[in-house]
């Protein structure tokens, strides 16, 4: 079932699919919130944006992404791209 979560002063609708995934890798809805609102947005040519958020979580650097289609304004797809930080 969608739902919606407000940033950037924008109400966007979370997909089933976004949520699922935002349920298997364990992201809950603030993380979310702060991808969108503070992390870096890198276009895509296809239609969709990414917007990707690193966060410092001691040995690790979680790096969130959200797949987001702003004309629609709807969170297609949350990825967990978390990496060791000797990588």
């Amino acid at each position: 079932m969608d739902y919606i979560i407000h940033a950037n002063n924008k109400d966007y609708i979370v997909t089933y699919h976004a949520a699922k995934r935002m349920f298997q890798r364990f992201i809950d809805e603030q993380l979310v919130i702060e991808t969108l609102e503070q992390g870096d947005l890198i276009e895509q040519s296809h239609g969709t944006d990414l917007y990707e958020y690193a966060i410092d979580i001691g040995d690790k650097v979680l790096i969130l992404q959200v797949t987001v289609d702003e004309q629609e304004r709807t969170i297609v797809s949350v990825i967990d791209d978390t990496v060791a930080k000797d990588e």
